[in-house]
């Protein structure tokens, strides 16, 4: 599949990707309001209070440091934070919601809580500093920084876009894959048919193109080996093709009186099919009309296959009829 083809596809299935893009977007929009959780961090400053050697913060500053601050999780800080707070929370989930993390420099570090409430996040973040400094070691000087408030984890735009990205990528390989089941006629280089052998007409006939017409006799002309008398069949690749034979029918009955040519040319719409005998001066011709805008393959290959038949027979795809000004 060239990218043509897929441009093409893509603006033919347009009304798809529309849909498929705003199901994306109401989707990252329920993501965020399922999902989204606030975070709320403080950093807390811990120093030895004097020189005591035996704590180790001289030799190995930050290690200490990280090893203090994973007191915060212990049972005496979370009873401690849990009985400020109201509705007072369990220990478990206390200790659930909080992470102790590395601070910026040696002698800091970040207690950061997340819940699905900023309001809650953020009297947590508080308590719990606060009871972190007031349960820490005497050896020990332990100063709140400050508290950060309480920030969304995911923006709300990011989430629509995401999710609106992530519905324009699926209407587009819904298209691909409608597209490739269905094998839309998207000119005569697209047509792959399979089973029957047929010739199609090179180039894309609009409705209302005389010289076109005269083009197109011709070239049945030569297809059928310059016969003495050609009768030209028209068939619809479907019913709706109806309106589209009727046409081409009137184009090549007033073309064929305009052609100067040793043969006659008989032109039969489907409506009134011309039955005519074998006979080896007369060619018969079946033309399956293709408005390259709704027809497929498929479609396409039925039709042939149900009237193309007889081995004087030749079916001759002519695509886009209904792109004049005719209706």
């Amino acid at each position: 599949m060239t990218v043509i083809h897929a441009w093409r596809l893509a603006r033919r299935y347009l009304p798809l990707l529309l849909l498929a893009t705003l199901a994306g977007l109401a989707l990252g929009w329920a993501w965020h309001a399922r999902t989204t959780t606030f975070v709320s961090s403080s950093h807390v400053l811990i120093r030895p209070a004097g020189d005591i050697p035996k704590l180790g913060y001289a030799s190995e500053p930050m290690r200490f440091v990280k090893s203090e601050g994973q007191r915060a999780l212990s049972d005496a800080v979370i009873r401690k934070a849990a009985l400020t707070l109201q509705p007072v929370p369990s220990l478990q989930e206390l200790r659930d919601s909080l992470e102790v993390l590395g601070g910026s420099a040696d002698d800091t570090v970040e207690l950061r809580v997340t819940t699905d409430d900023a309001d809650l996040t953020t009297n947590r973040a508080r308590a719990l500093t606060l009871a972190f400094a007031e349960s820490s070691r005497s050896a020990l000087t332990v100063t709140p920084l400050y508290v950060t408030p309480a920030k969304a984890s995911s923006g709300r735009t990011t989430s629509l876009v995401a999710g609106g990205l992530v519905g324009l990528a699926a209407g587009v390989v819904g298209a691909l894959v409608l597209g490739s089941a269905r094998r839309p006629v998207l000119g005569p280089d697209a047509l792959q048919l399979s089973g029957r052998t047929v010739d199609v007409y090179p180039t894309v006939l609009t409705g209302n193109d005389p010289e076109g017409y005269e083009r197109l006799l011709g070239w049945l002309h030569q297809t059928a080996h310059r016969p003495q008398h050609l009768v030209v069949q028209l068939r619809g690749a479907d019913r709706r093709a109806d309106a589209d034979t009727k046409v081409m029918a009137t184009g090549l009955q007033r073309a064929a009186a305009l052609v100067e040519s040793t043969c006659t040319i008989q032109v039969s719409p489907a409506s009134a099919p011309a039955l005519v005998e074998q006979r080896p001066d007369r060619a018969v011709i079946t033309v399956v009309c293709a408005d390259r805008r709704r027809s497929t393959e498929r479609g396409i290959e039925a039709a042939v296959t149900g009237w193309a038949t007889g081995s004087d027979a030749a079916a001759i795809v002519v695509h886009d009829l209904g792109r004049g000004n005719h209706r």
